[in-house]
């Protein structure tokens, strides 16, 4: 019945026969926990989502399931988001930590870690996590370069930024990546240099993304004549990389432009993954 009634969209009513079968000591009381999870999850209810998800993790058939605990760390930094907006960093700082308890290489806590430390001027600590993102969690790296980048330019070390992502280049296929460090190595070297990487970089590894690269370079050094040219034909690769979507659910193939912690096709957590192919 109350499932029917989570169905029909009465919440109310399901919480209240669920809260009901809590009371009793069977297996109906951990499937009850778990279709309330679900109800406070739809209401934004949070800190009542982490309350049952830790009950439901005191029962040992579940203690160790990766999927829950997932859900609770993400529970946990929606409580962080609240409070980083309305600029309570020392609770943000205590919902971060809990959702560290509940996953210890949650990428979503890392970010609003590393967003804590920046926004307060803590450069080297922000540092510190947008590094163990990139080395942990490689597919999330195109999401903090542009916050990464200032983190590192506010103490002057764009150099070490350069050298991580360089790094993080030649182990990873990341488009997004790549246009940032060709950036960088045109700002600090020149466009020469930037070519000359985008050569090597297409012999060993042939992407659209490079090939776009290059060619807005190359326009920059050509006569106008050749340079219209180019730039037309870089115009129509990177108009045709803008329409890909960057990101599709891996289980139920959801595609969108932007990253999203819960897919909300068929909300599912960290199923969101970038959609980058190779040759792209």
């Amino acid at each position: 019945l109350a499932q029917d009634y989570i169905t029909g969209g009465l919440l109310d009513r399901a919480e209240r026969l669920l809260k009901e079968l809590m009371q009793e000591n069977s297996v109906a009381k951990w499937e009850a926990l778990q279709l309330l999870i679900t109800i406070y999850q739809t209401e934004k209810e949070w800190e009542s989502a982490v309350a049952c998800t830790q009950e439901l993790l005191s029962n040992a058939r579940y203690k160790k399931d990766s999927d829950w605990n997932a859900r609770a760390a993400h529970y946990c930094c929606e409580i962080a988001e609240q409070f980083i907006d309305k600029e309570e960093n020392g609770k943000a700082r205590d919902s971060i930590k809990r959702a560290f308890g509940f996953r210890r290489h949650s990428v979503r806590a890392a970010v609003l870690l590393a967003r804590i430390e920046q926004r307060l001027g803590n450069f080297k600590a922000a540092n510190r996590e947008y590094l163990r993102i990139m080395q942990q969690n490689p597919a999330f790296v195109p999401q903090i370069l542009k916050a990464m980048r200032k983190s590192f330019a506010a103490i002057d070390k764009l150099p070490d930024f350069k050298h991580s992502l360089s790094d993080h280049v030649s182990n990873h296929f990341d488009p997004v990546a790549l246009n940032m460090l060709v950036q960088l190595i045109t700002e600090s070297d020149g466009s020469e240099a930037a070519i000359r990487f985008l050569r090597m970089k297409i012999a060993s590894e042939p992407s659209v993304t490079a090939a776009t690269q290059l060619l807005k370079l190359e326009a920059g050094l050509q006569e106008e004549a050749q340079a219209t040219d180019l730039e037309r034909i870089h115009q129509m690769l990177e108009n045709m990389l803008k329409k890909r979507a960057g990101y599709q659910c891996n289980q139920c193939g959801y595609e969108s432009k932007n990253l999203y912690w819960l897919c909300p096709s068929c909300h599912t957590w960290d199923s969101i993954e970038p959609n980058y192919k190779n040759g792209i």
